[in-house]
């Protein structure tokens, strides 16, 4: 048996006389650590969990948005008279018309669906939604109805082919004001929809502002995190250090009395 050999049975025994445990018995130095990180752990996971939800939020009030800037756009062009001086023009604006107007309609009733809908329960998207059902009223929705451009149950516009190419055919110019006023109206009130003081742009800062908040709490837990494991590491640093110096001051005095009978 080598000095080295002695002094890893020495330091073994010492230490295990010393603290009366083995190393397979001896709890973890780090369970009281262990329980608060478990702790912040449980709290970060909750926090991402708020994170992805008012990250789910916030995007289904960017599409209602989209949907409806592209919508505007699109009444916009059709509110110019000279977009319907001819039977081409008429056809490709009502046809873009009724696109926007179906996939903004599509786009709100999907987001604030009852069933599975991201803004089922926002009042803001709720209110947005309705707002946009109305963009055409009675009067407009029958002009549009007279050239061939239908109102179906689920609030989208369906064109009927047959009858609006009866009305290009017969009467450009009532197709035209039917196209015309029904543009104004719902650029009127997407423009409204938009603005800075709108449902949707008040839902979408509200989720902004939240996501942010959020953002800040899930740093302040990380960095309680670090604070937490780099305090237990301080606190269980001087234990460790005293009980390697008493192996090592043991196993010192064994090697010295090994060496003693050697020299017999």
């Amino acid at each position: 048996m080598t000095l080295n050999n002695i002094a890893d049975s020495l330091g073994a025994s010492l230490f295990a006389a010393s603290f009366g445990q083995t190393e397979r018995t001896r709890p973890s130095a780090a369970a009281g650590g262990d329980t608060v990180g478990q702790a912040l752990d449980a709290a970060s996971q909750r926090l991402d969990r708020q994170r992805s939800s008012t990250e789910v939020t916030l995007s289904a009030f960017g599409e209602l948005r989209s949907s409806a800037a592209q919508l505007q756009q699109s009444s916009q062009t059709l509110a110019d008279s000279e977009s319907t001086n001819t039977p081409e023009e008429a056809r490709a604006a009502a046809q873009n018309f009724v696109a926007a107007y179906n996939n903004a309609q599509t786009a709100a009733n999907r987001v604030t669906s009852r069933e599975n809908g991201a803004l089922a329960d926002n009042g803001r998207a709720q209110v947005a939604a309705s707002q946009l059902s109305r963009t055409l009223d009675n009067g407009s929705q029958e002009q549009l109805r007279q050239i061939g451009i239908n109102r179906n149950q689920d609030g989208t516009l369906s064109i009927d082919q047959q009858r609006f190419q009866q009305a290009l055919q017969t009467n450009l110019q009532q197709v035209g004001n039917a196209l015309t006023g029904a543009g104004r109206q719902v650029q009127e009130s997407t423009t409204r929809q938009l603005d800075g003081n709108s449902q949707i742009s008040r839902g979408i800062d509200t989720q902004t502002a939240r996501a942010s908040e959020l953002q800040a709490q899930q740093q302040a837990f990380e960095q309680n995190r670090q604070d937490q494991i780099a305090q237990t590491q301080a606190q269980a640093q001087p234990a460790n250090n005293n009980a390697a110096d008493r192996i090592n001051a043991v196993a010192a005095a064994g090697i010295a009395a090994y060496q003693r009978i050697l020299s017999l």
